[in-house]
């Protein structure tokens, strides 16, 4: 938390240096691989870092592909076009 926001999580991917970020309190990147978190903490009273786990999934997911491609089949919705991408019964 910084002044009460939230801050998003850096990924390894993300090549993002935490020695970067040494002043923003609560930067940290997540480890998929080794399931470790690493904190940004500075000296400011006001820099509080809290953890919470979250049964949930998020997705990170790069795609290249036209227009054209994505929107080949007018009959299909964006949901179903990127749920069939994932590999998702979407029925």
């Amino acid at each position: 938390m910084n002044d009460g926001t939230v801050v998003d999580s850096l990924l390894p991917t993300d090549n993002i240096d935490l020695i970067t970020k040494k002043t923003e309190c609560g930067a940290n990147i997540y480890n998929y691989k080794t399931r470790t978190v690493e904190f940004v903490t500075t000296g400011d009273a006001d820099c509080i870092v809290r953890l919470k786990v979250l049964d949930t999934v998020r997705i990170h997911v790069k795609v290249t592909i036209t227009t054209a491609q994505f929107f080949s089949n007018e009959k299909i919705s964006f949901l179903t076009t990127i749920a069939t991408f994932l590999g998702i019964d979407y029925s």
